[in-house]
């Protein structure tokens, strides 16, 4: 599944609100550096994404920065590492 695939560019966002779009998130995450990939998945319930970078150290900047931060819900950033919990 996508927690296979991941690397340490990714993170994973979760608990997003059902109406976020790509446009949104690419205009947020953009602005750590350039993204290669920009996911949302999800249905009904729950939204998530996954926003990769072509450089890692783009993702943790922002890692570090958006953590926890209540944007149209609450966004919670998780490394790769992290997600074999979840999958």
């Amino acid at each position: 599944m996508a927690a296979s695939g991941a690397t340490s560019d990714t993170i994973f966002v979760a608990r997003l609100a059902r109406d976020t779009v790509d446009k949104d998130l690419q205009e947020l995450f953009s602005k750590y550096g350039k993204l290669t990939r920009c996911d949302i998945k999800g249905g009904r319930d729950r939204c998530y994404a996954f926003i990769q970078y072509e450089d890692r150290h783009n993702a943790e900047d922002c890692m570090k920065d958006l953590n926890g931060m209540l944007i149209w819900s609450f966004l919670s950033l998780l490394p790769p590492a992290f997600l074999k919990l979840f999958f």
